[in-house]
C-alpha cells in the first residue's frame, strides 16, 4: 500500500510539472512600452545562418547589420514605427530591413507573412515587422513572424527567431 501512495504522488508530481511547463513563455509588452525602451543593439543569432543586429537610434531610426554564409548586409538607416494593437499587442515596422531568419534566404522579401500571436496575416510592403513580446524575467524580445501558418506555435525553435537586446546606447 505504501508503494502505491508513493507511486502515485510521484506521478501527480510529474503531471504537476507537466501542466507548468505548458504555459505560454511570453507576455504582451507593457501599455507604458515607449520608443526608448526599443533604443540600443538588438541581435538574434540563426546558427549556420548567420547572425542579425538591429541598432535603434534616439532619433527613431534603425540599421540592420547582417552577417551571414553568403555575406553580409548593412542597410541605410531608416525611420522605424511602432504599431499598438488590441489586447496590449505591440508589433514594430522597419521599412527596408530584410528577412533573413531561418526558411528564408538573403534575397527573399516576403509579401505576406503570418503572426502567430495574434494568429492573422500580415501583408508587407518593403518591409520587417517584429512582434514586441515580454519573456517571463520581464526582457523585452523581438520576435519574427512566420513564413507560414504551418510553423507552429513559437515555442518550438523561438531561440531563432528572436532578437534580444544586447546593448544599450
Amino acid at each position: 500500500m505504501a508503494i502505491l501512495h508513493k507511486f502515485s504522488l510521484i506521478i501527480l508530481f510529474i503531471l504537476t510539472l507537466g501542466l507548468a511547463s505548458c504555459e505560454a513563455p511570453y507576455q504582451n509588452p507593457l501599455k507604458v512600452l515607449t520608443a526608448h525602451d526599443l533604443v540600443g543593439e538588438w541581435e538574434a543569432n540563426y546558427g549556420s545562418s548567420g547572425t542579425d543586429k538591429l541598432i535603434f537610434y534616439e532619433d527613431g531610426t534603425f540599421k540592420q547589420v547582417y552577417k551571414g554564409p553568403k555575406g553580409d548586409y548593412h542597410s541605410q538607416r531608416n525611420t522605424w514605427w511602432l504599431e499598438r494593437l488590441a489586447d496590449g499587442f505591440a508589433r514594430i515596422h522597419l521599412p527596408g530591413a530584410h528577412y533573413y531568419a531561418p526558411g528564408s534566404n538573403n534575397e527573399f522579401a516576403p509579401s505576406y507573412v503570418y503572426d502567430p500571436f495574434l494568429q492573422a496575416t500580415l501583408e508587407l510592403d518593403d518591409e520587417l515587422v517584429l512582434h514586441i513580446r515580454l519573456d517571463s524575467s520581464g526582457k523585452l524580445l523581438l520576435h519574427h513572424l512566420f513564413l507560414d501558418s504551418d510553423e507552429g506555435f513559437p515555442i518550438v525553435g523561438a531561440n531563432t527567431l528572436i532578437f534580444r537586446h544586447i546593448a544599450e546606447p
